[in-house]
């Protein structure tokens, strides 16, 4: 699977590959209670439930197709990275970490996770740095391109199980991550995408064009506070606008150049006059 649309045929399941498939292409405007995006249209659990696609989408393409392509000789180990992949998204990738909780070698989750990232299922978030400022990580987060996948791989399989779940933070996050990826992909804005963060601070994604930054954070949230971006931006300069991507109805100023942005209006982030 990879950018724009193809059919994928594994076996007796045809799965349609859309990666840039967005939000608004659901015909739904508010992301409450919404796990899936980026690779397949948005799903709202509240109406329907994507469990039956999931199966099959693991079991043919997942566990078969790349499998295959892998020469995996250990389903079980290749479903549990997966898993464990999943439960890491928005998170830093610590590859050695992830290969010993799998229990397999550090060059063969590697391998996998080359294959994966290749297909599409997951992407890797590199961090801003510079020469001026040392104490930035420079270890890439993982994200999974497609919500839905993620969250079923998590163990959500409803808006219930979402609303309570402890990883609904990270979820969000990775969702967050897969719109702005497509709106990149398809759009004309030639921003590029990382991620800022030091020992102390953080903003989830930094947007970065000819010297110009624009900055914002993904909370699971209706009514999200400015939290540490405020820090962050007093790290750049000019100090850029931002914005808390969230599950707010409307857009609404939340502090010094900082705005709290529901996630059908992402793309103003991109634009020019923003905010």
């Amino acid at each position: 699977m990879s950018s724009g649309t193809g059919w994928r045929n594994s076996g007796k399941t045809i799965v349609w590959c859309t990666l840039n498939c967005g939000l608004r292409h659901s015909g739904q405007e508010s992301p409450s209670g919404n796990v899936g995006g980026s690779a397949r249209a948005s799903v709202y659990l509240a109406n329907c439930s994507t469990l039956p696609y999931d199966l099959h989408y693991v079991a043919t393409y997942l566990e078969r197709d790349l499998r295959a392509q892998l020469q995996v000789g250990n389903l079980r180990d290749f479903e549990r990275l997966l898993r464990a992949a999943a439960l890491r998204s928005s998170g830093l990738l610590n590859r050695a970490e992830l290969a010993r909780d799998v229990g397999i070698s550090p060059s063969t989750a590697g391998q996998w996770l080359s294959v994966l990232e290749r297909s599409g299922v997951v992407a890797l978030l590199e961090p801003w740095f510079s020469n001026r400022t040392k104490s930035l990580v420079k270890t890439p987060k993982l994200h999974f391109q497609d919500s839905g996948l993620c969250a079923f791989l998590m163990g959500i399989v409803s808006r219930a199980d979402l609303m309570g779940s402890p990883l609904g933070g990270a979820l969000w996050e990775s969702m967050v991550f897969g719109e702005l990826h497509r709106l990149l992909q398809t759009g004309s804005a030639p921003w590029q995408l990382a991620f800022w963060r030091d020992r102390t601070k953080e903003a989830d994604f930094l947007l970065h064009r000819a010297g110009h930054f624009r900055l914002a954070d993904a909370k699971w949230s209706e009514h999200p506070d400015p939290g540490k971006l405020s820090l962050v931006r007093r790290e750049l300069a000019p100090p850029p606008t931002c914005a808390i991507v969230c599950r707010a109805p409307n857009r609404y100023p939340i502090g010094p150049g900082i705005e709290a942005l529901p996630l059908a209006e992402l793309g103003a982030l991109l634009a020019e006059s923003f905010p």
